[in-house]
C-alpha cells in the first residue's frame, strides 16, 4: 500500500476516484490472497470501499509480519482455519436438519392422534 500510494502521488492520475484505485488494487492481487483478504473483512473485498481495502492489505502485512510467516503458509494456516469454520457450519447444518425432520414427524403424530 506504500508504494502503491506513494506511486501514486507522483502519477498524473492521482486525481481519479478511489473506486478506480480500489479497482486497480484488487485486480493486481492473487486470488489466494483475495481469499484471505475476504475472510479478513468478513466479506466480500469488492464491496468495501477504497480505505477499508487498504486498512485490510495493511492488516494483512502486518499479520504475515508478526507471524513472521510467508504469504503461503499465512494463506494456509488461514485455509485451515476456514475448513474447521466450515465443517462446524456443515455439522451445524445437519443438527438443524436432523431436528426439523424429527419436529415434523413428533408434529405429525401428535396431529394424527388428534
Amino acid at each position: 500500500m506504500e508504494r502503491f500510494n506513494y506511486n501514486l502521488q507522483k502519477s498524473k492520475h492521482k486525481h481519479l476516484e478511489k473506486e478506480i484505485f480500489k479497482t486497480l488494487i484488487l485486480k493486481g492481487i492473487k486470488d489466494e490472497i483475495l481469499e484471505i483478504l475476504n475472510l479478513i473483512g468478513k466479506s466480500d473485498v469488492f464491496q468495501l470501499s477504497y480505505d477499508d481495502v487498504c486498512d485490510l492489505c495493511i492488516r494483512y502485512s502486518r499479520g504475515i509480519s508478526k507471524t513472521g510467516k510467508n504469504s503461503r503458509e499465512f494463506s494456509s494456516f488461514l485455509s485451515k482455519s476456514a475448513t474447521r469454520t466450515g465443517d462446524i457450519r456443515d455439522e451445524t447444518n445437519d443438527l438443524f436438519e436432523n431436528f426439523k425432520v424429527d419436529f415434523i414427524s413428533s408434529l405429525n403424530s401428535q396431529l394424527q392422534v388428534l
